[in-house]
């Protein structure tokens, strides 16, 4: 198994996706169940998956890599396309941006679902998704390495993970424009702190970048 960001914080240690590491791909993939034929869900091109990343990192002093996107990265991508559901993706409900989410498909008439409280939920709900935003972590890298199936996936201002360099992924991103974000939430200085949690409420969406499709 590959070494990934959540053991070091210099990269895998080998192309993930080199061929001749196709085998043990696979067995991955039987080990957790991975189906690649597309499910149903993963054909309706007009349902949103949001994944928030929730739970410890919220719950009190935290690794300082697991800074969050702010609400106004979400807002970018439930307005990007005129979706028919929104699904929601999380532990619990401890992320500042949350309610917004739901605030907003409320005042929309927009059918949404609160997935994740088990694994297995979660797994499934991310595999099926046709459309997926990803929080910043190696959950989602290391579930899209083990797919085949078309995903358009939408994340804020990282780079590409290794683990999600394969043809059946469609990657897009918004970027901190003016930085003021980043280097308060996200420089590896993460701390939940009340400022922290408010600026990702309040950060202005024209100090992001509009949302743009990586090569």
């Amino acid at each position: 198994i590959w070494r990934t960001y959540a053991m070091t914080p210099f990269g895998v240690l080998q192309d993930p996706l080199d061929e001749g590491f196709s085998l043990a791909r696979e067995e991955l993939r039987r080990s957790l169940k991975v189906l690649q034929d597309p499910s149903v869900m993963a054909r309706e091109d007009s349902v949103l998956t949001v994944y928030l990343r929730s739970g410890d990192i919220f719950a009190g002093p935290s690794e300082p890599d697991y800074g969050q996107p702010p609400w106004a990265f979400y807002k970018k991508v439930l307005e990007f396309k005129p979706w028919t559901r929104v699904e929601l993706v999380t532990e619990d409900a401890g992320n500042p941006t949350y309610d917004p989410i739901l605030g907003w498909c409320r005042e929309r008439d927009i059918p949404f679902d609160v997935l994740g409280s088990s694994l297995n939920e979660a797994v499934g709900a991310i595999l099926g998704a046709s459309h997926l935003v990803s929080a910043r972590g190696t959950f989602i890298p290391s579930l899209l390495f083990l797919t085949n199936d078309e995903k358009h996936v939408f994340q804020f201002h990282d780079e590409k993970s290794p683990l999600m360099g394969g043809a059946n992924l469609s990657l897009w991103r918004v970027t901190d424009k003016d930085g003021g974000y980043v280097a308060s939430v996200m420089a590896r200085n993460w701390a939940n702190t009340e400022a922290q949690r408010t600026l990702m409420l309040d950060y202005p969406a024209d100090s992001l970048s509009e949302i743009v499709r990586m090569p």
